[in-house]
C-alpha cells in the first residue's frame, strides 16, 4: 500500500467515517466495523483527494459517462465530473410520476459506455440495480469502481455476471493496516476478519439475478421493489404461511423462520387473541429480519378460514 493510500485512511478513521465497535446494519446483523462516506460532502480536499484516486483508476478506460450509484456516490462522480470534464449522467433513485416519466437524467444515445462509481460494494445489488436501469436505456456498462469493497463476496458476484470490478481499498487491508498503526486491538482485527468469513453472499445464477433486478428497476410499485430487493439480499423467495392460532405461536414462528423467509403470510381471523400489540410485535420482528408481512384477509368467512386452515 502507498504512503497517499495509508495517509487517506487514516483521515477517514479520525473523521469516523471508517468506524469499528458493534453496529447494527440494515440487515440486522451486528458488525464489528461500519463505513459511512456521505460526510465526506463536508470535506472538499478529502473529497478531491478520493476523486483523484478514482480517476488514476479508470483515466486509461474508454467511456462516454461516469455515473454515481444513488445517493452516496453522487458527490464523488460529480466531482470527477467536472474536474476532469467527463459527461455524467445520473439514475433516479425513483422513476419520475410525471413529465418525462425518466429514470436517467442526461443527454445520452444509445451504444455509448458508462463507468460505475459507488462508495461500498458488498452484496453487489446496489451495483446491479443502477446497472440494469441504465442498460435498459442502451448504454453499455463495462466497469464498476468503488471505494471499498467489504470482502462480503459482492466483487465476485459482479464478476461473475461480465462487470469489471475495481476497488481502492479491500476492507482486509485497510482492518490490517490500521491494525500496524496502531489504531486498532489484536482482538478488533480477529473480529473483523472473522466477521467478513462468516458473512459472504453466495453468487446465484447471472441470469435469475439479472432478471430480478430488471423487474425492480421497471415496476412503479414500492412494495414489488421492497420484496425484489429482499429476494435479491436473502438469495431467496422464501414464504411462510402463518396458520396457528394464538399469538404466542405467530411470533415464535415469524421469530425462527425470519431470517430465512422473503414473506410471512398471516391469517388473522383465526387467532384466538388477537390485539393491536401483536402488530407492533410482528412488525418490529418482520423489521429485525428484513421480511414483509402479507395478510391474507377474506371478504367474508369462509370455514373459518377452511377449518383453520
Amino acid at each position: 500500500m502507498t504512503q497517499d493510500k495509508k495517509d487517506l485512511l487514516n483521515q477517514l478513521l479520525a473523521l469516523d467515517l471508517i468506524q469499528f465497535g458493534n453496529f447494527t446494519l440494515k440487515s440486522g446483523i451486528q458488525s464489528p466495523f461500519y463505513v459511512d462516506y456521505r460526510p465526506l460532502v463536508s470535506h472538499p480536499k478529502l473529497l478531491e483527494t478520493i476523486a483523484d484516486q478514482v480517476w488514476e483508476a479508470i483515466k486509461g478506460e474508454s467511456f462516454d459517462f461516469v455515473c454515481g450509484v444513488p445517493y452516496a456516490a453522487l458527490s464523488l462522480s460529480s466531482f470527477i465530473s467536472q474536474k476532469y470534464n467527463v459527461p455524467q449522467i445520473v439514475k433516479r433513485k425513483e422513476q419520475k410520476k410525471y413529465g418525462t416519466k425518466k429514470i436517467i437524467e442526461g443527454h445520452y444515445k444509445k451504444g455509448q459506455s458508462c463507468i460505475l462509481i459507488d462508495d461500498i460494494i458488498t452484496s453487489g445489488v446496489s451495483f446491479f440495480e443502477t446497472a440494469s436501469a441504465i442498460e435498459a436505456e442502451g448504454i453499455e456498462i463495462d466497469m464498476l469502481v468503488s471505494l471499498t469493497d467489504r470482502n462480503q463476496g459482492g466483487s465476485e458476484r459482479l464478476e461473475k455476471a461480465g462487470y469489471k470490478v475495481i476497488s481502492l481499498f479491500k476492507f482486509e487491508e485497510i482492518a490490517h493496516h490500521y491494525f500496524q498503526e496502531g489504531k486498532i486491538s489484536k482482538e478488533q482485527l480477529e473480529l473483523t476478519l472473522k466477521f467478513i468469513e462468516e458473512n459472504q453472499y453466495s453468487t446465484p445464477k447471472p441470469y435469475v439475478r439479472k432478471t430480478l433486478v430488471q423487474k425492480m428497476a421497471a415496476t412503479p410499485h414500492k412494495k414489488t421493489k421492497k420484496l425484489i430487493e429482499v429476494m435479491l439480499k436473502k438469495h431467496s423467495n422464501l414464504c411462510c404461511s402463518a396458520d396457528v392460532n394464538s399469538k404466542k405461536e405467530l411470533l415464535d414462528l415469524a421469530e425462527q423462520v425470519g431470517p430465512h423467509i422473503c414473506l410471512l403470510k398471516t391469517h388473522m381471523d383465526i387467532l384466538s387473541d388477537f390485539d393491536e400489540q401483536l402488530l407492533i410485535d410482528l412488525k418490529t420482528l418482520a423489521q429485525k429480519h428484513n421480511f414483509l408481512i402479507f395478510e391474507d384477509r377474506k371478504f367474508a368467512d369462509i370455514g373459518n378460514t377452511i377449518m383453520h386452515q
